[in-house]
């Protein structure tokens, strides 16, 4: 995919909030292109497994509508305990601004391993891209 020859910046945010991740994704998208970008996170934290599947839909959806006041709002009102969320918000600027898409690939929770439902950590694969 690179032929043995590529770069990459890690950006590790410790100021997460909807400002910072603005910021960081005017620069990303002055590329001119949707550069690689790798957003890591866990999503929901130590909740019973129905109500994290709960929450973490509908940050999900909120993810993929591209939407970040929307995002920051869903993680806000819902007690969303995603430990990433500035990578997250960042991606998902960097992809509006440049007329992407956002997909979530796969979603599952530590419960698939574990078959402990009463703590959870729910985990998602998402892909951005151009259409």
């Amino acid at each position: 995919m690179f032929d043995g020859n590529f770069t990459f910046v890690p950006i590790i945010m410790g100021d997460q909030r909807l400002e910072m991740a603005t910021y960081l994704s005017d620069g990303l998208s002055s590329l001119g292109k949707l550069p690689m970008i790798i957003a890591s996170s866990d999503l929901t934290h130590y909740e019973p497994l129905e109500t994290a599947r709960r929450k973490d839909r509908m940050l999900l959806d909120a993810v993929e509508s591209l939407d970040l006041h929307r995002f920051y709002r869903t993680l806000e009102q819902n007690v969303i305990t995603a430990c990433g969320y500035g990578a997250i918000a960042t991606l998902m600027s960097v992809t509006a601004k440049l007329g992407g898409r956002m997909h979530v690939l796969n979603y599952s929770t530590s419960y698939e391993t574990s078959g402990e439902s009463y703590s959870v950590v729910g985990y998602s694969a998402i892909a951005a891209y151009l259409e």
